[in-house]
């Protein structure tokens, strides 16, 4: 009898650290999801071409960077995404990193997303960090900026 319950209490277990383990990779799984729907719902610059999409994962986090190249400058892109985006529904959020700040990120918050946008000189390249790097498009002739898009979600605290 005693070996039943042990038996019977070490399946229970079990199927609980296993429930726990799915949980956890269907959480990420659904934040995945949540970052191709926002990614889906932004705009794109007009005529900037998508040149590579990466995905940087953690135990908590999951960031999806779509990166364009264009031929207009910084601040006329910036000014599209902000006015763009505000017409959507979405906040512009002051960026406490100075650091961050005076690189020029843009980050924006809406419902439980969030959307930051980068932007770097036509010579970008992407770091090491960065898992499944799909390229796309080479920077076309006349590229002045590479701008990237990035979606974030982060696991909620239990």
């Amino acid at each position: 009898m005693r070996r039943l319950l042990f038996g019977t209490a070490i399946l229970a277990l079990s199927a609980f650290v296993l429930a726990a383990c799915l949980d956890g990779k269907e959480d990420l799984q659904e934040l995945d999801r949540r970052n191709q729907e926002t990614m889906a719902s932004l705009p794109v610059f007009p005529g900037a071409v998508l040149i590579r999409t990466y995905t940087i994962k953690s135990e908590d986090i999951r960031i999806l960077n779509h990166e364009y190249a264009t031929d207009v400058g910084t601040q006329e892109l910036k000014d599209f995404y902000v006015k763009t985006l505000r017409e959507l529904g979405w906040q512009l959020e002051v960026l406490e990193d100075e650091d961050v700040a005076l690189a020029g990120v843009l980050a924006f918050s809406k419902d439980d997303a969030w959307v930051q946008l980068g932007f770097f000189g036509p010579s970008r390249t992407v770091g090491a960090s960065a898992s499944e790097l799909t390229p796309v498009a080479s920077p076309p002739p006349g590229t002045e900026v590479i701008f990237r898009i990035m979606a974030i979600q982060m696991r909620s605290e239990p």
